[in-house]
């Protein structure tokens, strides 16, 4: 199977019943999330006073729903595929199951566990936050509201769910050694696919179905590398 008959796989593979069941569910917790985040945010900021009538109505206008809607927005944009992937972690292993079984039943893989999947994504916030101070702000600085700014983000992004995702695939059925080595003879494929999956975060409807696409298309990449470099 090609990259791209891979990828074209991984899109058909989200409507299969025994999929499908788990793509909704991914889906309905992502939702969860973020209204629960902005729910969150907005219980922070709008008890805020200072006890100036006028002080108080600019503050609201201007910085509680200008302010505070900006920042909401840039930080669901930098750590929603992070949150999501997270809560992802409940399911990976029953969707990386049906995908194998369906193109592969000749593969043998481990049940990872719901709290592997669940420490894998907190591993990916921490670093996602790391990485967004050190990298990413910086950048924004320099770059916000110019067309650089967009395309830096998606090749960061990109790197960081494609090693989350294919480590979180490979793991059902190599070792941790294993793993690393397949990760770097196939980077650019695992980094291609991690594109794919950060574009499919940034389209506000499919974002809530990037991480069943990811696993799905993270089933085929490693398929991939393990037929050409052995198990």
């Amino acid at each position: 199977m090609t990259f791209g008959g891979a990828v074209v796989a991984a899109g058909r593979d989200l409507f299969r019943r025994q999929v499908l069941v788990w793509v909704l569910a991914t889906a309905l917790v992502a939702a969860a999330a973020v209204a629960a985040f902005w729910s969150a945010l907005a219980y922070w900021l709008l008890p805020f006073s200072t006890g100036i009538g006028w002080l108080d109505d600019l503050l609201v206008d201007y910085f509680v729903f200008g302010v505070g809607a900006a920042l909401a927005l840039l930080i669901t944009a930098l750590l929603f595929p992070a949150l999501v992937t997270t809560l992802a972690g409940l399911f990976t292993d029953r969707i990386a199951a049906v995908v194998e079984q369906a193109h592969y039943p000749h593969v043998v893989a481990r049940d990872m566990g719901v709290w592997a999947g669940i420490g894998s994504g907190l591993r990916l916030i921490g670093v996602t936050a790391m990485v967004t101070v050190v990298m990413v702000f910086p950048l924004w600085l320099l770059f916000a509201g110019t067309p650089v700014w967009f395309p830096l983000w998606i090749v960061i992004l990109g790197y960081l769910l494609g090693r989350e995702y294919f480590d979180a695939v490979a793991g059902r059925r190599c070792s941790l050694d294993r793993t690393a080595a397949l990760r770097r003879s196939r980077f650019l494929e695992m980094w291609g696919a991690g594109l794919l999956i950060a574009g499919a975060f940034t389209v506000p409807f499919s974002a809530l179905f990037a991480p069943s696409f990811g696993t799905a298309l993270m089933v085929h990449v490693v398929e991939r590398g393990l037929s050409r470099h052995g198990p």
